[in-house]
Formats: C-alpha cells, sequence, structure tokens
C-alpha cells in the first residue's frame, strides 16, 4: 500500500511540477499580458488556464502533451483576438465593454450603477477599501471592463486617464 501511495505521490508531485514550470515558460512566451486581466478576454483565459491547470492536476488519466496544446492554444488564442483589438479598431468595440463611470464630479450616477448591475452598498465597499470617507474625495469611480471598480482620489484628472469610458 506504501509502495501504490508513495508511485500515486510522486506521480501527482511531478505533474504539478511540470504544469508549472510550463505555464511560466508560456508566459514568458506569451508575456506578461496572459494573466493581466486587462479585459474580458485576459480573465476568461486565466479562469480557462486555471481550471484546465486544475483538471490535470487531479485526474490521473489526462495526458500532459494534452495539457501543453490545450493552454497553449488558449494563449494563442487570446493573443490572436489582443491582436484583432488592436489592429481593427471595430472588432474591439463590438466584441468588448467598456468602462463606465459610477461617479463623476462627486455624483453618484444611480443610474450607471443600475445598468452596471453594481449596487449602491457595493459602490460604498470599494470606496471604503480605498480610503474615502467622504463623497467630495472622489474625482470618479470607473467600474472596468474586467469588473474591478477604480477610484480615483483626485478633482484634477487628466483627461487621458478617462479615455474609452462610457458616460
Amino acid at each position: 500500500m506504501n509502495i501504490i501511495f508513495s508511485y500515486i505521490s510522486i506521480e501527482i508531485f511531478l505533474v504539478i511540477l511540470l504544469s508549472l514550470i510550463w505555464v511560466q515558460i508560456y508566459v514568458k512566451i506569451f508575456w506578461k499580458r496572459s494573466f493581466a486581466k486587462i479585459n474580458g478576454i485576459d480573465f476568461i483565459s486565466t479562469l480557462a488556464i486555471g481550471s484546465v491547470l486544475a483538471s490535470t492536476m487531479l485526474q490521473s488519466d489526462t495526458s500532459l502533451v494534452r495539457w501543453l496544446i490545450v493552454i497553449g492554444s488558449i494563449l494563442l488564442f487570446q493573443s490572436l483576438l489582443v491582436w484583432i483589438y488592436h489592429t481593427f479598431p471595430i472588432i474591439k468595440k463590438l466584441l468588448t465593454n467598456q468602462a463606465t463611470y459610477l461617479i463623476q464630479d462627486w455624483k453618484i450616477l444611480t443610474e450607471n450603477l443600475k445598468k452596471s448591475w453594481v449596487s449602491y452598498e457595493n459602490l460604498m465597499v470599494k470606496l471604503r477599501w480605498a480610503g474615502i470617507s467622504k463623497l467630495d474625495q472622489v474625482g470618479a469611480a470607473v467600474f472596468e471592463t474586467t469588473g474591478d471598480i477604480s477610484i480615483i482620489k483626485s478633482h484634477d484628472i487628466d483627461e487621458a486617464i478617462l479615455y474609452w469610458i462610457k458616460k
């Protein structure tokens, strides 16, 4: 029994080790952007890679070569989509969301909260996490395309920072 347990433990350890090494190699090949969560496709790719990695580690009948091909394909398609977005802005506009103001010029935009399905309470939590004690400290709160909420404290905001945000 100990021999079988030792063999399985060593096999699992090697699969985990090789998987993590290959993920690092893939990230080196496909850039740090692979897990950047800059837009929706980055987030989806990160989830897919995590799912494939977990199933590879937990299922003894999954081939490591198959895993390498699947992860490589996810990263390749992610890179291809990012290239398409940069090359053809109209496709980016059709396939991606825009960031949305939730607070602008000290005012909570309740209509944007509703459209974004963000509750007033959730927004207040994010403001507290950002160290905000009064609404007049907030230059803008932006619901990003990744689902994150960015809090900008300054009222003297460079317009370049607020590019591509739906008003």
